[in-house]
C-alpha cells in the first residue's frame, strides 16, 4: 500500500487493510537483521520493516537516532509513524506511577503544573515528528491495564482530553493521529474521535475480545490498529495458538483496519513470530 492511500485510510477517507509495526526494541531488531552497532539503527528498522513487508512502522521519538530512522523507512518505501508519550505518561515517569495515579483521584488539580509542564514537553516532540517529515502521529498514554482502568474515565474525559485535544490539532489536520493506551479504553473512544485523533492502536491487557474492540473502533470513527498479541504466538500452547489464529481470522472481516503488533514486542524471537504472523495473515484476504 502506497503512503497516500495509507493516510487516506487511517484519516477514514477511504477504505481496505494495510499492516504496521509499532514498539520494536533495538537490539531485537540487531539480533534479527543481524546489525551490531547502535549507529545502524535506523538502517536496521528499515530493513526489518521491508522483511516483513509492512506498510507502516513506528518510531519512538525518544530515541537519538529517530529522526534518522524516519528517513531511512522513508527511502525504503515505508511509511513513517512517530511516537509521542502522552502527558500523563510524562508525569507518571517522573512522580511515578501510584502517586500520579492517587493525585488524579484525590486532587486532580494538584496535577495541574505537571501536565502543564508534561504537554509542553509533548507538543515540542509532535513539532519534532513535523520537522522529521514523519507520515502519521502515535500518541502513547496509558489510561488502563489489564486490570482495568489506572485513571478514571471523568478525570480522562475532563483532564487529559482537552490536552489530547491540543496534540492532533498540532499535528495537523489532513496528518493521521493514532491513540494508543493499554486495556479497555471503549468509553472513550467518541472523545478520542471528536479531539481529532482517526485511528486507535488497541494494545494487550484487553478483558475484552479483539473484535469487540475492533467494532467500538469503527463505531466511534476510528481505524482500529493491533491484533497480533505477541504472549499467545510466544507459547507454544495449541489452544493459545488457535486462539490466536480465530483472532486474526476475525479481524480480517473488517473493511477497515491496520494489523500490528500489541506493542510487547521484547525480543528477536518474537519479532521473528510477528513477521510470521503478518505474513499468515497476508496469505489469508489482506
Amino acid at each position: 500500500m502506497g503512503k497516500s492511500e495509507l493516510v487516506s485510510l487511517l484519516l477514514g477517507d477511504a477504505v481496505g487493510r494495510a499492516t504496521a509495526m509499532t514498539w520494536v526494541p533495538l537490539e531485537a531488531a540487531h539480533a534479527l537483521a543481524g546489525g551490531p552497532s547502535a549507529e545502524s539503527g535506523p538502517e536496521t528498522l528499515a530493513l526489518v520493516a521491508q522483511a516483513f513487508d509492512v506498510d507502516l512502522a513506528f518510531v519512538p521519538a525518544s530515541e537519538p537516532w529517530g529522526t534518522d530512522a524516519v528517513k531511512a523507512l522513508k527511502s525504503a518505501g515505508i511509511a513513517a509513524g512517530w511516537i509521542v508519550e502522552g502527558v500523563v505518561s510524562r508525569v507518571a515517569l517522573e512522580r511515578g506511577w501510584f502517586p500520579t495515579i492517587a493525585e488524579s483521584a484525590r486532587s486532580p488539580q494538584n496535577l495541574a503544573v505537571a501536565l502543564r509542564d508534561a504537554m509542553r514537553s509533548c507538543l515540542f516532540d509532535v513539532r519534532r515528528g513535523h520537522l522529521a517529515e514523519a507520515d502519521v502521529l502515535l500518541c502513547g498514554d496509558d489510561l488502563a491495564g489489564s486490570a482495568g482502568w489506572l485513571l478514571a474515565p471523568d478525570f480522562v474525559l475532563e483532564t487529559l482530553m482537552p490536552c489530547y485535544c491540543a496534540i492532533a490539532k498540532v499535528w495537523g489536520k489532513g496528518r493521521p493521529a493514532v491513540f494508543h493506551s493499554d486495556g479497555d479504553i471503549r468509553v472513550v473512544y467518541s472523545a478520542l474521535a471528536a479531539a481529532g485523533f482517526s485511528a486507535v492502536h488497541i494494545a494487550g491487557g484487553q478483558r475484552v475480545s479483539l473484535r469487540k474492540a475492533f467494532t467500538a473502533a469503527c463505531s466511534a470513527g476510528l481505524v482500529p490498529m493491533g491484533g497480533v498479541e505477541i504472549r499467545n504466538l510466544a507459547v507454544s500452547d495449541v489452544q493459545q495458538a488457535g486462539y490466536q489464529a480465530e483472532s486474526l481470522a476475525d479481524l480480517t472481516d473488517f473493511e477497515s483496519a491496520v494489523i500490528a503488533d500489541d506493542g510487547a514486542i521484547t525480543t528477536a524471537e518474537e519479532l521473528a513470530l510477528f513477521g510470521s504472523a503478518i505474513e499468515s495473515v497476508r496469505r489469508g484476504s489482506l
